[in-house]
């Protein structure tokens, strides 16, 4: 218990550092850009006064770290600025667009996982025979299918022709819930297929080379059955490298999956980002960088954690 406690209390520790390393850069890295952030927003009819009474109340006329630091505190209360292309709170703009973004990740991170470790645990077992090989085939083409372009195959099939959805009509889910659910699965099924042929062949060659090591050996000597050997010590040993593959795949689409918004046009946070960087909207995009950066970041810390749980040597070491 003091080792895990010791553990976690480090990686936090490091997790802490580094959002606030990364909200160092993001801010700078905006405040840098060249440009006049009052012009920028009161346009190029403002008169001097109105250019200076604007820097006056978004503290624009501050030094560089005064700005970081209130700018710092009202993040930390969820306050972002305001928004110059909508005219309206960032923080308020981007929860509408988070809602859309975080629903299209739990349906095609589920569909990975679901699809993704019975094939890969049926093609292991299945080495080098006929239903393995037909796998590998099709992982390898579908992994070489962009989502952007499986989404537009999608809509022309079972949109255009199958007419199972209405392209580009987006269902609200204060509206009806489940015909959301039934829209978001269309363009969940495009960013799910390339990361979950990706899953699959990660997770086999990963059983596959632990089926080939000492331990394996021995418990069969003993007498185990092959199928409690894979389920009681081989999986759980060859899920920790595809854990990573996972994890890296949730932090992608957490941080919105761009292309396949445009496609299914889904108000999510990457047509927001798309929005918001063509209209200079510097305010947005700050806030949605910082937000893709710390999700990666608290994701690595979850799996660090999950590391410690799957395997013991984790701690030790």
């Amino acid at each position: 218990m003091k080792v895990w406690m010791k553990y976690t209390v480090k990686k936090f520790i490091s997790l802490v550092i580094s959002l606030l390393f990364t909200s160092i850069v993001t801010f700078t890295a905006f405040q840098v850009i060249p440009g006049d952030g009052a012009l920028s927003a009161l346009g190029m009819d403002a008169t001097e006064k109105q250019l200076e009474e604007y820097r006056e109340e978004m503290g624009l006329n501050k030094s560089l770290p005064i700005r970081y630091i209130n700018w710092l505190k009202d993040a930390l209360k969820g306050d972002f600025g305001y928004s110059s292309q909508y005219q309206m709170k960032v923080s308020a703009l981007i929860s509408g667009r988070l809602n859309v973004t975080l629903w299209l990740a739990v349906l095609s991170f589920l569909l990975i996982i679901v699809v993704s470790i019975p094939i890969g645990i049926l093609s292991a077992r299945q080495n080098d025979g006929t239903l393995d090989v037909l796998i590998t085939l099709l992982t390898q083409v579908f992994m070489s299918v962009p989502p952007f372009f499986l989404g537009l195959l999608i809509t022309l099939i079972f949109g255009i022709i199958l007419k199972w959805f209405t392209p580009g009509n987006y269902i609200d889910p204060g509206e009806n819930f489940r015909m959301f659910i039934r829209f978001m699965m269309f363009p969940a099924i495009a960013v799910a297929v390339p990361k979950t042929a990706m899953t699959i062949k990660f997770l086999r060659s990963s059983l596959l080379r632990e089926m080939e090591l000492d331990y394996v050996r021995t418990a069969r000597s003993k007498g185990m059955a092959n199928i409690s050997i894979l389920f009681r010590h081989i999986l759980k040993n060859a899920l920790i490298p595809v854990i990573t593959i996972l994890a890296m795949m949730l932090a992608d689409i957490l941080a919105g999956s761009i292309l396949v918004e445009q496609v299914f046009n889904l108000p999510g946070l990457g047509r927001l980002l798309v929005s918001s960087i063509a209209n200079r909207d510097y305010a947005v995009v700050q806030a949605i960088v910082l937000y893709i950066a710390s999700v990666v970041i608290i994701i690595n810390f979850l799996v660090d954690l999950i590391y410690q749980w799957i395997d013991p040597r984790v701690k030790r070491d």
